[in-house]
């Protein structure tokens, strides 16, 4: 789907200043590589951005081609509805005009519709010149202007005179607070730079600044993209210097590293001779010191096993006694269970005589005398 005109027309705007303010800056940066001897393309940023121009460019002819697409697509819808609408135009054939002296009434071309809007053949100009009075909203009047006031202001900036400068943009914001190339020429005076191509030389961002500030807020938009590309200059600047800062430090603190590897390699190699001389004295010690343990831990050692024959020998001894002491008492107990046994046999056998019951174990007996139980006679 085609988008609408306004919208490419706003894109190539956009594009159109963009591409002003860079060569407008590049020029500024030759004459300044004329006066040092040197040239622009050595400077990183104007060479970035003479390689961004040509894409840029492209990226015009595609969207002017884009545009003149739309302008012909606009142009047959908008002629066709006349077509249809011939009857109602045979109104004008009354022969009031020539008759009536008073002016006839508006004709009835406000119903065509609209033109398409116009085409800027040459991409790179504008019409309308940046930094003028009537770009920014300011009256011309008799006497001191905005402009002449920014225009003199400017001229003292060449000259050094930083305060006096100050003053002339002070009196043109008096005329106009909203005159952006005025705030312009406070943040040069206040930065004591000469040109406002020179604030992309700054060492710190614009953008921190009240009167950079004011300036994007009531500048046109092709001045905006200029005071912006100054800006991101500054910032791509600091950032590779910062870059810059980060890499040299990283080196020193290699260097440093290095030194101080260095320093330990050599301290650890001393290091090393008096540990292999301690290690040899330790050594020789230690030689001493075991032989003196194994003599020790051999008469240690034959000190336990006689300690471990003798409690052997006294284990196996107090064994023995306790052997014979379980044996005299078991057979002790065995003797008095006997008799207790027998005294008890004799008690009853004495009971079962009484009773007429057998002799041997008690039980009844036959007329014969003889045990039921045991079959013995008593």
């Amino acid at each position: 789907m085609a988008r609408p005109i306004e919208k490419i027309q706003a894109e190539i705007n956009l594009l159109e200043s963009r591409v002003k303010a860079a060569i407008e800056f590049l020029k500024d940066m030759e004459q300044q590589a004329k006066v040092q001897g040197t040239s622009v393309a050595e400077n990183p940023d104007c060479a970035k951005i003479i390689k961004q121009i040509p894409l840029v460019k492209d990226r015009l002819r595609s969207l002017y081609a884009e545009l003149e697409s739309g302008k012909a697509t606009v142009a047959q819808t908008a002629a066709a509805p006349p077509k249809e609408e011939k009857p109602p135009a045979e109104t004008p054939p009354k022969a009031e005009k020539p008759i009536t002296p008073p002016p006839a009434p508006p004709p009835p071309k406000e119903e065509e519709p609209p033109p398409a809007p116009a085409v800027k053949k040459e991409p790179f100009i504008t019409t309308t010149p940046v930094g003028t009075a009537e770009a920014y909203g300011a009256t011309s009047t008799i006497g001191a202007t905005p402009e002449s006031l920014t225009k003199r202001g400017f001229s003292l900036l060449e000259d050094g005179e930083w305060e006096k400068a100050g003053d002339k943009f002070d009196s043109a914001l008096d005329i106009n607070s909203e005159y952006a190339p005025a705030y312009v020429g406070l943040l040069c005076a206040e930065l004591k730079v000469t040109r406002e191509a020179n604030l992309a030389n700054q060492n710190s961002l614009l953008s921190a600044r009240a009167n950079y500030k004011k300036a994007l807020r009531y500048s046109t938009a092709e001045h905006r993209v200029r005071l912006e590309t100054y800006n991101h200059i500054i910032e791509h600047r600091l950032e590779e210097q910062e870059d810059s800062q980060e890499q040299e430090r990283r080196k020193q603190e290699q260097q440093r590293l290095n030194q101080e590897r260095e320093r330990l390699n050599q301290e650890q190699e001393r290091l090393n001779q008096e540990k292999e001389k301690l290690l040899q004295t330790q050594k020789l010690e230690q030689e001493q010191i075991l032989a003196e343990l194994r003599r020790r831990e051999q008469e240690e050692e034959d000190k336990r096993m006689q300690e471990e024959e003798k409690r052997t020998l006294d284990e196996e001894r107090s064994q023995q006694a306790e052997l014979r002491r379980a044996e005299k008492q078991k057979q002790d107990e065995e003797e008095q269970r006997l008799i207790e046994e027998e005294q008890e046999f004799r008690k009853n056998q004495k009971t079962w005589i009484k009773k007429g019951l057998c002799y041997y174990c008690g039980g009844k007996l036959t007329i014969t005398k003889k045990c039921k139980s045991c079959g013995k006679t008593s």
